[in-house]
């Protein structure tokens, strides 16, 4: 891993939750002030189950001739928790779907390789491609040492050729020296002849 993924950070980055956590704690720290608007009242509504206030309306808008509409309700402990827990689920519910979309979309075949590029990566991907490039640098090794064993194979043999041409060339030096005392004395016969 490289020297980013070490330390603290290598707990975050081996499992894709604390990845994805990893991004909305980004988009949080780019736009604190429109996340913190949003989700501000979400939080208060789901933990606390406060509801969020109306804005009040300037008394000069309202008509001082009608009375304000009071309902009243009974305030059941069994109603507050179904309404926590629906209020829990729907946010539950809609953070899966929004990351399951994003699972589809960083998987489908539409999105340019540049834009995947920038999504991060899980670690069964990141382990795969690891797997298929060792994969194919060990075939790689295989055949460079089946082609450097067939091209020592053949230096042999040449180097066998080339001490069978060398012998042959020095007998027949040996063979031209012979020839060579063999014409001079053929040369003084001839000499001696005359």
């Amino acid at each position: 891993m490289s020297s980013l993924a070490r330390g603290p950070a290598q707990i975050l980055l081996n499992s894709s939750v604390f990845q994805y956590a990893a991004i909305g704690a980004g988009v949080f720290f780019i736009v604190p002030d429109q996340v913190k608007a949003n989700f501000e009242t979400l939080i208060k509504q789901a933990l606390l189950n406060i509801p969020s206030r109306p804005t009040l309306q300037r008394q000069s808008d309202q008509s001082l001739s009608n009375p304000p509409i009071v309902i009243h309700t009974t305030n059941d402990i069994s109603s507050k928790g179904s309404s926590i827990f629906a209020t829990v689920f729907t946010y539950v519910a809609g953070a899966a779907v929004c990351w399951g979309a994003y699972v589809m979309v960083t998987n489908s075949l539409f999105i340019p390789e540049a834009i995947k590029e920038m999504f991060p990566v899980t670690r069964n991907f990141f382990e795969s491609t690891s797997k298929a490039l060792g994969m194919a640098v060990l075939n790689v090794k295989e055949v460079l040492e089946e082609k450097i064993l067939g091209l020592s194979k053949k230096q042999d043999q040449l180097g066998e050729k080339q001490d069978d041409t060398q012998k042959n060339v020095l007998d027949l030096k040996g063979e031209l020296s012979g020839a060579r005392g063999d014409l001079s004395l053929l040369g003084n016969s001839l000499g001696r002849c005359e």
